[in-house]
């Protein structure tokens, strides 16, 4: 995989654009989206392949450190919402998306978590003034609960904000993003509640 679409001058203009700004928490953002942007992996926006997605009746999962969890709440919104031309830089998502679930979900105590999105480019023949990068359209942020508690026995349940991002609106989750529910580390990003 090359990373040379984050040397292009409109996705280091962006980037310079969001670290201007005075609002900037790289910590917070880097604390919620435990990952390397530049690792992730990238597909074209408009020539990929896009398996079909179905939509997910199924609203809890079986996590592979034992946990059952269940969605309780979820909210939706466009990753370049405010972007009236251009595309958003991801961390200015990220950023966008950590404000809105601590909007959202004030009463939740813990750390949102950020499941590594499939980042979507330009198409390759984009001179480096317009070549772009960005997250998938559609963010989602859910409140998953699991009956179990993650760290404290005497607590009564235990929670964890997570968010993504995905191709279209609803419940529709890619396999990609299945997985990753799946595999979180619950003990480690839930945070335990008592009723």
């Amino acid at each position: 995989m090359t990373n040379s679409i984050f040397d292009a001058a409109y996705v280091q203009r962006q980037r310079e654009m969001f670290e201007s700004s005075e609002c900037v928490d790289l910590d917070a953002i880097h604390k919620a989206f435990n990952f390397v942007l530049e690792d992730l992996p990238q597909h074209q926006r408009y020539l990929a392949d896009y398996p079909p997605s179905e939509a997910s009746r199924r609203q809890s999962f079986q996590l592979d450190c034992g946990h059952a969890i269940t969605v309780t709440e979820m909210v939706q919104f466009s990753s370049q919402d405010g972007v009236y031309e251009g595309m958003q830089h991801p961390l200015s998502s990220f950023a966008a998306a950590i404000a809105r679930a601590k909007a959202v979900f004030p009463y939740f105590e813990g750390l949102p978590h950020g499941l590594p999105p499939l980042l979507h480019r330009s198409f390759d023949g984009l001179p480096g003034k317009d070549a772009w990068i960005a997250t998938p359209p559609i963010c989602t942020v859910a409140m998953f609960d699991s009956q179990k508690p993650a760290k404290d026995e005497s607590a009564d349940m235990s929670c964890v904000l997570l968010i993504w991002f995905q191709d279209e609106f609803g419940f529709s989750l890619s396999e990609r993003v299945k997985q990753q529910i799946q595999s979180i580390e619950w003990q480690a990003i839930a945070t335990d509640r008592w009723l």
